[in-house]
């Protein structure tokens, strides 16, 4: 199922999606800074407020993030764990994921590549592959993990 979130009758930079009870945001935009943030912050709230407890967000048109905008997703993961729940990152290009890698985001948010991962996650406790931490990647095949 597809929504487009709309104000004032004009499609916004930010859509959303619902699929096996996961809440899809995706973000439509080249930047995403503090004007988003706060459009972010406030759809997210209302899921969580409402008791959705699983949260997906797209950024894979993204290629520059905000302080403020980062800001949202760790304390919307914050609040999800607190309630028992979680929210994941899927496709972050590469200045996102080197952003979060330099400012320690990626040892907190978890990250896939597709949504069908992620979405699976939820159900089936798969971890994500991201590293979470500046140990080297074995060269070797990684196999899915579960808890």
């Amino acid at each position: 199922m597809f929504f487009a979130i709309k104000k004032n009758n004009i499609m916004e930079d930010i859509t959303q999606e619902i699929r096996a009870e996961v809440i899809i945001y995706k973000v439509n935009l080249l930047k995403a800074s503090v004007n988003e943030a706060a459009e972010l912050r406030n759809l997210l709230d209302e899921q969580i407020t409402i008791g959705h407890s699983k949260i997906v967000v797209d950024l894979s048109q993204c290629t520059y993030l905000d302080s403020t905008f980062i800001g949202v997703l760790v304390v919307t993961h914050k609040k999800l764990l607190a309630k028992g729940g979680k929210l994941i990152i899927i496709n972050p290009l590469d200045p996102a994921k080197r952003l979060f890698h330099l400012s320690g985001i990626s040892k907190v948010l978890n990250t896939f590549e597709a949504t069908e991962d992620a979405v699976r996650s939820f159900n089936n406790r798969i971890k994500s592959l991201e590293p979470k931490s500046d140990d080297v990647i074995p060269k070797k095949s990684v196999e899915w993990a579960f808890t």
